[in-house]
């Protein structure tokens, strides 16, 4: 038990220290708010390499009740890799008649450098990603020039920070839905999760000085 309490105790003392690394360089940085509207990422992809840490697979539908412009799953996931946390969303429409024109996700720090694009595997590249002045850069979006039909199309959110929570996806056409995902948490919620481990890091910190004592 002492020994379980140390190695909790030890990843809270390390989440607490942790500092910010380099982000991917093979990406484009999405600018808070982007001055052109939109930034051109067409020819932007990347291949993720890194330890999966987090994995969320959400339904959506539109409209969410009856006549439905298009239907599909959108999974996010969070891969650890060594520079910061990367998030990669896997946007499959899987029935029309309409084609998803946009796929926006929300929660992200409006300070936060973000470097985006299409994974390289990607089936369906979207052409271009923006973050608006109007919502102070938390929601970052991308969007399908021609609409992405029924397929698959993969994209990539590359951070230099080490969190990640639950948030709310858009995705839309003429009519919209919203399914759930993963981004980076809110400033307020990095430092309550913070403190709650507090405990665990003085704990082991006790722990500690009672083995070299011993």
């Amino acid at each position: 038990m002492r020994n379980i309490k140390t190695l909790i105790g030890l990843a809270a003392v390390a989440l607490l220290c942790a500092l910010p690394q380099a982000t991917f360089a093979s990406l484009v940085t999405l600018p808070n708010p982007t001055p052109t509207g939109t930034l051109d990422i067409s020819a932007s992809s990347a291949t993720v390499v890194g330890l999966l840490v987090a994995s969320l697979s959400s339904n959506f539908q539109a409209p969410p009740a009856s006549g439905v412009d298009f239907s599909g799953t959108l999974l996010s996931q969070v891969y650890d890799t060594g520079s910061g946390y990367t998030f990669v969303y896997t946007l499959t429409e899987i029935a029309g008649p309409q084609a998803i024109a946009r796929l926006s996700v929300a929660g992200w720090l409006s300070s936060e450098i973000l470097q985006v694009g299409n994974l390289t595997t990607s089936a369906n590249f979207a052409q271009s990603a923006d973050r608006t002045a109007g919502n102070l850069g938390e929601v970052v979006g991308f969007n399908f020039n021609a609409g992405l039909g029924v397929g698959v199309s993969q994209l990539v959110i590359a951070t230099d920070l080490s969190h990640y929570t639950q948030t709310t996806a858009g995705i839309s056409d003429g009519a919209s839905t919203t399914a759930a995902a993963l981004s980076v948490p809110e400033p307020t919620t990095m430092i309550a999760g913070a403190l709650l481990l507090l405990p665990f890091g003085a704990s082991t910190l006790r722990i500690l000085r009672k083995t070299r004592t011993a």
